[in-house]
């Protein structure tokens, strides 16, 4: 508490999280820089996903799990169709890697999104013919798996946020 107190840390979670409109921002400018170079066309795309009414609500709400996801889906999206695009098997399957990843922080709240992620990337792998984006579903539906094998008896867990409660 002193700690706090001296370095002004005891400020509000939604405080901290502003930094967070920044970061979507340059998250979905830098996702679509792999559709487009043109800058009006990333500007207004970032800008739309930095004010969605999700992210402000979460942001306002201070819902951590679903400020991650959108900070973090359009990076793992731009590493996933850079996978997909890519010529070479190497730099493909580091791509997948590096979207498998990004998707461990954007899924890691909302287990539905680890879930959805897996199918959908098992699809698109099947209809790309790129096994590394196959793998790419690996590291987010693993670290969900606990919570999605828990969810067979009770499935309201696949759709809750971390520190909810639930009843029975």
């Amino acid at each position: 508490r002193l700690l706090a107190d001296h370095h002004g840390l005891d400020q509000e979670p939604g405080d901290a999280l502003l930094a967070a409109l920044p970061l979507a921002t340059w998250s979905a400018w830098w996702a679509t820089g792999g559709l487009t170079r043109r800058t009006s066309i990333r500007a207004l795309c970032a800008i739309a996903w930095a004010a969605s009414p999700v992210l402000l609500l979460a942001i306002a709400e201070a819902r951590l799990a679903i400020v991650c996801s959108a900070i973090f889906l359009p990076l793992a999206v731009r590493a996933i169709g850079q996978a997909i695009a890519s010529h070479t098997r190497r730099s493909g399957w580091a791509w997948a890697a590096g979207g498998g990843l990004l998707l461990i922080p954007a899924t890691a709240g909302l287990p539905i999104l680890a879930l959805g992620a897996g199918v959908l990337l098992l699809l698109v792998a099947a209809r790309a013919r790129r096994l590394a984006v196959a793998f790419a579903a690996a590291p987010p539906v693993v670290m969900a798996l606990p919570v999605l094998l828990a969810s067979i008896n009770r499935p309201a867990l696949l759709f809750a946020e971390p520190g909810t409660a639930l009843t029975r």
